[in-house]
């Protein structure tokens, strides 16, 4: 990474790619912080930024410990004067920013806003609901997908799972899981049995856990752990 840093710095004139490639790798290297700096000295200098600048600094501010709702405002700003707004990668950014931040109306009016939001942006809806512990609006969302005739993934469900687990909506989470294979033709992985294993055994159906337990897969330790951490 230092020598990434060493070598944009040596960069007589900084292109707008060079900008955004050091903005990357600074984040995937959770350098978060850098990242976001990196935004606003491309703005300082002149450099202008694009889709890949707008998303990759939002992704930083959702794991930052200074971002905040004015730094994700400004940059969704930036992104409705540049005409970016409604690019599905910023998009997405965007809802995840605002959901980790706990605004998740700002989350829903992004969505809103989409002409034709795609699996992805559904998900990341969902995602930011299941997050905050609304299961019953990512059961919701989910039932919009079908009816859209959105394609459904792994992670849509396993966010979907994970809002019925933080909500408590047992009765949900296993027609949800049920309906992975029967209806989507979607076999659970572990993660799936593992989050509804643990909303069982949070709700005291201790044997039906178990009993799921002994379905899955693979029978790894994250699920055995959380199992047992139901059971305590």
């Amino acid at each position: 990474m230092d020598s990434s840093v060493s070598l944009f710095e040596g960069v007589p004139e900084r292109s707008l790619e060079c900008c955004n490639s050091l903005m990357t790798s600074l984040l995937h290297c959770g350098v978060v912080e850098d990242s976001v700096e990196m935004f606003g000295l491309m703005l300082d200098e002149g450099i202008g930024f694009d889709e890949v600048s707008l998303s990759t600094t939002l992704k930083a501010l959702s794991v930052s410990t200074s971002g905040s709702l004015s730094s994700c405002t400004m940059v969704h700003c930036c992104a409705i004067k540049s005409g970016f707004e409604s690019d599905i990668a910023v998009s997405c950014s965007l809802i995840d920013a605002y959901s980790r931040s706990g605004h998740l109306r700002l989350s829903q009016q992004v969505f809103e806003k989409l002409p034709s939001p795609n699996a992805i942006c559904f998900t990341s809806l969902i995602n930011g609901f299941a997050r905050n512990g609304m299961g019953r609006e990512c059961l919701e969302m989910l039932d919009m997908m079908i009816q859209r005739g959105q394609k459904l993934d792994k992670v849509t469900f396993l966010s979907v799972l994970t809002g019925c687990n933080h909500s408590g909506l047992v009765k949900e989470g296993k027609m949800v899981f049920e309906s992975m294979k029967s209806l989507h033709g979607i076999d659970p992985d572990r993660r799936h049995y593992s989050c509804l294993v643990d909303l069982l055994g949070r709700a005291g159906l201790l044997y039906e856990a178990e009993k799921l337990l002994k379905q899955a897969p693979v029978k790894g330790d994250s699920v055995i752990v959380e199992f047992t951490i139901a059971k305590l």
